[in-house]
């Protein structure tokens, strides 16, 4: 798997995402799915990273800048993703985020901790046209909630659960892939920000 690949990919996606994403706005997340900051019990980091996505106003790629520096977003999902109380974390967070940025991450760590509530907040922001910061590399824009939740067209990545990961996903295609492209209902933005947990590059500082 090239990095080029993925970030080519990746915005491919963010251009297109407008024209496809249908006209439904987001829906507010059911109950069951909220818990307050105050009942969390998370590592002091954590809980500075949940703030710092709970205001974020960028969903960027793990990798920005010439220099494809961790972006500061994705570090702070992975301190959530390697707490003990992720779960609940970012239930929290795809439920109180004051922004849908922060709402998306949100999301793409109930990829990892909570399928079910990950399918549920598919389902409530799929056709959404709402609009959010999207950095990809070195490219600054807007994308539409809905075309990063499913990207309707040919080479989506589908993975099979959070232990799934591309480089299988490509092994299994009839035909080597020249290019795909990643979404967050198909697991693979979450996967992109996950892989990152245990690269050191992303510990918080």
């Amino acid at each position: 798997m090239r990095l080029s690949c993925l970030i080519l990919a990746f915005v491919v996606v963010v251009m297109t995402s407008c024209a496809r994403a249908n006209s439904n706005e987001p829906a507010k997340t059911q109950a069951k799915d909220v818990v307050t900051s105050t009942s969390l019990t998370l590592s002091p980091n954590a809980q500075k990273a949940l703030t710092q996505l709970k205001d974020t106003s960028m969903f960027a790629d793990p990798f920005v800048g010439i220099a494809a520096s961790p972006s500061q977003e994705v570090v702070a999902f992975v301190t959530i993703l390697n707490d003990e109380n992720a779960a609940v974390a970012f239930r929290d967070l795809y439920a109180t985020a004051k922004r849908p940025e922060g709402k998306l991450y949100g999301l793409c760590g109930l990829w990892y901790v909570d399928q079910a509530a990950f399918k549920r907040g598919v389902d409530q922001l799929r056709g959404s046209t709402t609009t959010v910061q999207k950095v990809s590399g070195c490219i600054v824009g807007t994308a539409a909630v809905g075309g990063l939740i499913r990207a309707n067209m040919p080479g989506r990545v589908v993975l099979n659960d959070p232990n799934d990961t591309i480089d299988a996903w490509v092994k299994r295609q009839p035909q080597q892939p020249t290019n795909y492209v990643l979404d967050i209902e198909g697991g693979g933005i979450p996967f992109m920000m996950g892989e990152q947990r245990n690269n050191p590059k992303f510990a918080w500082k």
